[in-house]
This record gives C-alpha cells, structure tokens and sequence, in this order.
C-alpha cells in the first residue's frame, strides 16, 4: 500500500515562505482507520 493512500489528511499551519524557501512550523497528519473499507 502506497503511504498516500492512508492519509486522511494533512494539516500544515503556518507555513512560511521566502523567495528561496518554504518552512512548515507545524504539521498534523491524520491516517485512516486500518478496518477502514471506504473506496478511495
């Protein structure tokens, strides 16, 4: 299984971007239930 497929999703909160750069201060990532049967 692809890591994608068991994400739920993705919190970043606050990213901060510069002309060169990108960083994210804070990240929360929600994975689905592994008896999850919902189709993606």
């Amino acid at each position: 299984m692809a890591v994608a497929e068991m994400i739920e999703s993705i919190d970043l909160n606050p990213v901060m971007c510069s002309a060169e750069r990108c960083v994210v201060a804070d990240a929360r990532i929600i994975t689905k239930a592994a008896n999850d049967s919902t189709p993606s």
